[in-house]
């Protein structure tokens, strides 16, 4: 779901953001934001690294922010039918 634009949505969500970081919580995201069908590497959605690490340069007491990078990936495409099916034209 995309909260940009200065949104409701995006100050509800930053303020969340805000509230488990100062409590020390953990957070998981993914920046890749949605797949590509084709196998096409997407640009990343960094809206709430954003959050997290302007939260993270406010807090005085700059306690340690971890980032921890993974990558999933798969040697077979889970979707394979329905991937041909739409390549086909169906």
């Amino acid at each position: 779901r995309s909260v940009a634009g200065g949104s409701l949505m995006a100050a509800i969500l930053s303020e969340y953001a805000q509230e488990l970081l100062k409590r020390h919580q953990w957070l998981e995201f993914f920046l890749e934001g949605s797949r590509s069908r084709t196998g096409r590497i997407l640009p990343p959605k960094t809206g709430l690294l954003s959050m997290v690490v302007d939260t993270w340069r406010s807090d005085p007491t700059k306690k340690d922010l971890h980032l921890v990078p993974i990558s999933i990936s798969y040697d077979k495409c889970p979707e394979i039918n329905s991937h041909v099916r739409e390549l086909c034209g169906g």
